[in-house]
């Protein structure tokens, strides 16, 4: 059996990777690719790997579309983190243009940083240059990635990720319930070490109201997206009232967490950087 996060871009998948997965499988046991892979060719770079390293793999992380589990003949437990697609698209947008993940991101698809430099939000979602922000997270689920052209996911290819996630899918975390997300997984894949802090937050990103025309704009190529979102978000919340005490350990959690976790981070960076100075 091997556990396969399938992680969409600007969902908190960075901070579940690095803070919470690489802590509770170890290194040798992860195969961590974060390319716009489809699920085909993360296969091959698994199937590249030596028998004796094949063996060892009980995590694969990444940027890939839904569907190893069919080229590698391996079961597999999926889970995943869904955003509510207007915010995950901004965010994208922020991400590409202001850091420096956001360089390596355009250069993976074959862009040039001055390429967006200029554009706004609209020009950016219609520019058609990145699937990503047109309905990504029902591309990456239902399997089909960037094989489809901008513009034309349809309600097949929803009901098809809706299909995924009740058929393979063990958990369904959401960005909006981090912490509630977190503790399902933790508890469904046996997670010990589930403290963490925020990564790959951009602190540029302005905190402004989006116009009329950008909203309707995001909601235009994103309606599918939309969709998948309300119906992920409407079973999760039924998910977390089946779950016997669980306001109790959430808000236990956060009390580790956010109070002595987040303070005892704070103190060893304040230490070391000023040991560093």
């Amino acid at each position: 059996m091997i556990d396969v996060f399938v992680h969409i871009h600007k969902t908190g998948g960075t901070t579940l990777n690095w803070g919470i997965l690489h802590k509770n499988y170890s290194k040798e046991c992860i195969l961590d690719v974060h390319k716009p892979l489809t699920a085909k060719e993360i296969a091959l770079v698994y199937l590249s790997l030596s028998e004796d390293n094949r063996k060892r793999i009980k995590l694969i992380t990444g940027h890939f579309d839904f569907g190893i589990h069919e080229y590698i003949n391996i079961p597999c437990r999926y889970f995943t983190l869904i955003r509510n697609p207007v915010d995950r698209v901004v965010s994208l947008y922020y991400f590409v243009k202001q850091t420096e993940l956001g360089e390596v991101f355009l250069r993976t698809r074959g862009y040039k940083k001055e390429e967006v430099d200029k554009m706004n939000l609209v020009d950016f979602l219609e520019s058609g240059m990145f699937p990503e922000a047109n309905n990504g997270q029902v591309r990456m689920i239902s399997g089909v990635g960037r094989s489809v052209n901008f513009g034309e996911v349809n309600e097949d290819l929803l009901r098809l990720a809706i299909s995924n996630l009740n058929k393979y899918f063990s958990v369904i975390g959401i960005t909006e319930y981090f912490d509630e997300s977190l503790l399902l997984m933790a508890l469904k894949f046996g997670w010990k070490r589930i403290w963490y802090t925020k990564s790959n937050v951009n602190t540029k990103k302005p905190r402004r109201k989006l116009s009329e025309k950008e909203l309707c704009t995001l909601q235009k190529y994103n309606k599918m997206d939309i969709l998948l979102y309300n119906y992920v978000r409407e079973q999760f919340e039924k998910n977390l009232r089946d779950v016997r005490n669980f306001e109790f350990l959430l808000k236990f959690y956060k009390i580790c967490n956010n109070g002595i976790y987040g303070s005892l981070k704070k103190i060893k960076n304040a230490a070391k950087n000023t040991i560093l100075r």
